[in-house]
């Protein structure tokens, strides 16, 4: 049985929902899950206060089981922090020796694998977030050719979202901007079930943030069975 730790921001409400839908599908995986209160990323010592409070949510993360990996579910949070910094947050707590895994590095490989050259984002955030994932992207040598935006304030939260503006959104961005495939990025945003269906529609693949996550976690630890109903990602590779 493959054990999938889950650190979540506390106002997500979509990543666990997410993962254990995957999980279900996948068969031979377990998933626990822990929260951390993400405070603004405006300056070094708010990031302090973030890699302290994901240091707490790691410790308190089943502590007696030996989990196989750590699942970072944040996008922006790993833009701001970086991989290196969440994975020694992650293992100066744990003794499991847990592989970590995080959305961008994720996205990264992902696109890798599809051999995506240029990719279209589709996101919830406000234009300095993603500015910020933009550039986080690219670093991870992931060319953005376009950025198209949610309507994030017309809902509570990012989790509201119906998949009906999700979608159409997706075929707004595909109609206005040339890219290899789409990414819906933020781990908040609940675009599993449209993935399958906007792939067919629009012929290209459709990449989600806990898509991407779930996947690197599998095969970071060559758990090779994969739940083909979620796209050509986890269907192929």
């Amino acid at each position: 049985m493959l054990k999938i730790g889950l650190i979540a921001v506390n106002v997500d409400e979509v990543v666990e929902q997410d993962f254990k839908v995957l999980s279900d599908a996948t068969g031979d995986v377990t998933i626990f899950s822990t929260r951390f209160e993400m405070a603004p990323f405006d300056d070094a010592a708010q990031l302090e206060v973030n890699a302290s409070r994901i240091q707490e949510a790691s410790r308190i993360l089943v502590p007696r089981s030996n989990l196989d990996i750590v699942a970072f579910a944040c996008a922006s949070g790993n833009a701001a922090l970086g991989k290196e910094r969440i994975t020694e947050t992650v293992a100066a707590v744990r003794t499991d020796h847990a592989v970590v895994v995080a959305p961008l590095e994720s996205t990264a490989k992902a696109c890798a694998v599809l051999s995506i050259k240029r990719l279209i984002v589709v996101s919830p955030y406000n234009a300095e977030t993603n500015a910020i994932l933009v550039r986080a992207l690219e670093d991870r040598e992931v060319i953005v050719s376009a950025v198209h935006s949610l309507p994030s304030s017309d809902y509570p939260s990012f989790g509201q979202i119906p998949a009906t503006e999700i979608e159409a959104t997706i075929r707004t961005a595909v109609t206005q901007s040339e890219g290899d495939a789409l990414l819906v990025s933020c781990t908040g945003v609940q675009a599993l079930g449209s993935i399958a269906r906007m792939e067919e529609e629009v012929k290209k693949p459709v990449l989600t943030s806990n898509q991407c996550l779930y996947w690197d976690a599998l095969c970071s630890v060559g758990h090779y069975a994969r739940p083909a109903s979620f796209g050509a990602l986890l269907r192929n590779h």
